[in-house]
């Protein structure tokens, strides 16, 4: 499926008419995106896991003897649709956005496949162990601000928040003594999800905003931007259960086998240390800002050489004021590196290319993008953010295909 992918996007453009440059007042776009990626877990790993009837034990040593300390998997589904207005400068943007984001280290992925049994008289550590998954849709006003080398562009988004879950771990380990006679468990974790009794495509479980801006300074055949993309949050309503887990135990007398089975009878020994409440909670949905400088160029068909840095800002709660040091920790519970881009620019006969070269984000090692479009008045667009992990098939690290259609008047 994956080598098929690969021959759409190099192919596709040569199937398609030219046609001639035009100016246009308006456009209508619609745009669908899907990416998965991650620093250490392959493909196959996860459709064995989703889709297999049994993963064997090679396979699931194979998955441990190949995580790292910190195991990072993200995964994005979107589709927007957008009109814009050249004459009047402003444009209108409807998105659909899922997002599940998680960082775990191998003790964590140890338990997670064999349980707790086969790590006797062992500490498992399962520190930082986070998981976030949210789904909204995103209405957004953009209004630009043009002169002769500057341009500065607004956009101002309500959120609809469908659907929350988080669990976040700060500290937690799990021993278990020789022939598993007694077990300790320590662990100080927090949680939140939504009403899943309102789990509809377009529920409303919560309410947020997002500021967008961009700022681009044009001198001769240069621009150097720098901008913020999504900068906001989603206040989740009063139906969200928010928990909190904070205490140590000792399992002593009890029959356990995977210290993830285990039944309610034994959970009811420690409802005390058990706190769950339904109450608002606010979140935040994932930033980009950044800066890039690109340059025109005539040099056989290339015309255009960018380079640019982009990061992300998402922290895990809303548990302090807005400071640098928030600034410093949204970043870091993003899950994601700094990433450097370098991209450039082609025009051939029948379609144009632009192929980019990075390294960072959540996979933090190098990618080969390549985006290919065609047409002027109607104009195609597909490409892969990761074109080089997508040939090495169930062996990659990163799946991610995107596709667009403007239509312009």
């Amino acid at each position: 499926m994956i080598r098929i992918i690969t021959i759409i996007v190099v192919f596709f453009p040569f199937l398609l008419l030219s046609e001639n440059n035009i100016t246009f007042n308006n456009s209508l776009n619609w745009k669908s995106n899907f990416e998965t990626v991650s620093n250490s877990i392959k493909n196959k790993y996860i459709n064995q896991f989703l889709f297999s009837g049994e993963i064997t034990s090679d396979i699931k040593n194979e998955w441990i003897n190949n995580s790292l300390d910190q195991n990072i998997y993200n995964i994005e589904f979107s589709n927007q649709f957008y009109y814009s207005n050249s004459k009047y400068k402003f444009s209108l943007k409807l998105k659909d956005r899922n997002i599940i984001n998680s960082s775990f280290d191998r003790d964590f992925l140890k338990l997670l496949l064999f349980g707790n049994l086969n790590y006797q008289d062992e500490k498992l550590s399962i520190n930082n162990t986070n998981f976030r998954a949210n789904r909204f849709q995103q209405f957004e006003f953009e209004y630009k601000f043009n002169t002769r080398n500057v341009n500065f562009n607004i956009g101002l988004s309500y959120l609809n928040g469908n659907q929350h879950y988080s669990c976040i771990v700060n500290n937690g380990s799990i021993y278990t003594s020789s022939f598993g006679t007694y077990i300790d468990l320590n662990y100080d974790l927090q949680y939140q999800f939504t009403d899943f009794d309102n789990f509809t495509f377009f529920s409303n479980n919560g309410n947020g905003l997002a500021l967008s801006f961009d700022f681009k300074y044009i001198f001769e055949d240069k621009t150097v931007q720098i901008y913020i993309d999504d900068l906001g949050y989603i206040n989740w309503n009063n139906n969200t259960k928010v928990g909190k887990i904070d205490s140590n135990f000792t399992f002593n007398g009890y029959e356990i086998d995977n210290i993830l089975n285990i039944n309610d009878t034994i959970f009811n020994e420690f409802n005390d240390y058990y706190r769950e409440k339904s109450s608002k909670f606010k979140s935040y949905v994932p930033a980009n800002f950044g800066l890039y400088l690109n340059k025109k160029i005539s040099y056989y068909y290339f015309y255009l050489f960018e380079v640019g840095l982009n990061c992300k800002w998402q922290p895990f709660l809303d548990n302090t004021p807005l400071t640098f040091n928030k600034i410093k920790q949204g970043i870091q519970e993003s899950n994601y590196h700094p990433l450097i881009w370098f991209s450039s620019s082609s025009k051939f006969k029948y379609f144009h290319s632009k192929i980019d070269f990075s390294i960072g984000g959540y996979s933090n090692k190098p990618s080969l993008g390549i985006e290919l479009s065609r047409g002027i008045k109607t104009k195609f667009i597909i490409g892969s953010q990761h074109v080089n992990q997508m040939i090495k098939s169930h062996n990659s690290l990163a799946l991610s295909l995107y596709f667009s259609i403007q239509r312009n008047f």
